[in-house]
């Protein structure tokens, strides 16, 4: 980062935007959050602009976000799962529920749920069915998600799953040299999954079927050079895989609020909104992140505290205690 030693924070919420009262709960009202109401009241807000979160919360550090693209996703998450750096090429894969809509398909919103047993039979079906064609899943046990292997390299883009929520998929297809073959693949996987047992057993349950697999974050890493990285608390497995591989360990959002880095500069990222619904999480936000960022700022041990909320930037400076005269106001109407 910037002028080191000045104990700048850096927090990244992607998924906290204006959340309406209808997504709570049926006769529940969403929790306030003093701490994340005083910040964004005593800031200055502006537009985050186009690029993705995780480049903005790398924006400021001295190899800048270029370590996102020479690092994919998918060796990144594998680092976290294996002893030294992975060879080949590696993805993210995600089970996921399509929805047909008039004249296209969409994700599903959220994650499925899925448990150990259904996810271990399938992934163990899908590699039968694939041997011989130089692709293998494998249960990474990052939030419910696969990883994707192939020996050769593969040249293909590809669009983060969060992203394409709600959009039609036609357009996001993987593209690239190999973005064919990637497709073909992902064809194959949906017809091995259309009659499968587990799916028939979800569905007598009432639960979504895991009808695709959405895949991202293909790649190969190249020679990893050592790189002086900040202290980092997230829940994002890509980021984790890149501290870990440039030889840092990231921390959990949990221990954010005992960590004792006076004066240095420090990453939050929460990647993934906790629990099922807009309360849990902002209960969960406001505890975790925002009341000890809240406090390293009053207390003088971080002079600001830059934050990300969906696609609202906030800078918070250390003058900011002294705005009292500015109303805080819950976070769905002052991210409006």
């Amino acid at each position: 980062m910037k002028e080191r030693g000045q104990g700048r924070l850096r927090l990244a919420l992607p998924w906290l935007e204006c959340a309406p009262a209808t997504d709570a709960p049926e006769g529940r009202v969403l929790p306030r959050t003093p701490a994340g109401e005083w910040l964004v009241a005593r800031g200055e807000s502006s537009p985050a602009g186009a690029s993705a979160w995780r480049e903005w919360l790398l924006g400021d550090l001295d190899v800048g976000s270029g370590l996102l693209r020479t690092c994919a996703a998918g060796p990144c998450v594998r680092s976290l799962h294996a002893a030294a750096p992975p060879e080949g090429t590696w993805g993210c894969a995600r089970p996921v529920h399509l929805l047909t809509a008039i004249d296209h398909l969409q994700l599903a919103p959220g994650r499925l749920v899925m448990d150990e047993a259904e996810s271990a039979r399938l992934v163990g079906d899908i590699n039968r069915h694939l041997e011989g064609d130089g692709f293998r899943l494998h249960v990474s046990g990052a939030n419910g998600d696969w990883q994707l292997e192939c020996a050769q390299p593969l040249d293909c883009a590809c669009v983060e799953p969060d992203d394409a929520s709600g959009l039609n998929l036609r357009d996001l297809m993987p593209a690239g040299r190999d973005g064919a073959r990637v497709r073909s693949l992902v064809n194959e996987i949906q017809m091995l999954l259309h009659e499968h047992p587990v799916n028939a057993a979800r569905l007598a349950r009432r639960e979504p079927a895991i009808n695709s697999v959405w895949l991202w974050g293909i790649g190969s890493l190249g020679k990893v050079s050592p790189v002086n990285l900040p202290p980092l608390f997230t829940d994002d497995a890509w980021l984790a895989g890149l501290w870990r591989l440039h030889g840092a360990a990231a921390r959990s959002l949990d221990e954010f609020a005992a960590a004792g880095e006076a004066g240095m500069d420090t990453l939050v990222a929460c990647a993934n909104a906790p629990g099922g619904d807009s309360g849990t999480a902002l209960a969960f936000a406001e505890a975790t992140l925002f009341v000890p960022a809240k406090a390293r700022l009053v207390q003088g041990a971080t002079a600001m505290i830059s934050m990300l909320l969906g696609d609202q930037a906030i800078t918070v400076g250390a003058r900011a205690r002294y705005r009292f005269w500015r109303r805080r106001r819950p976070l769905s109407e002052a991210l409006a």
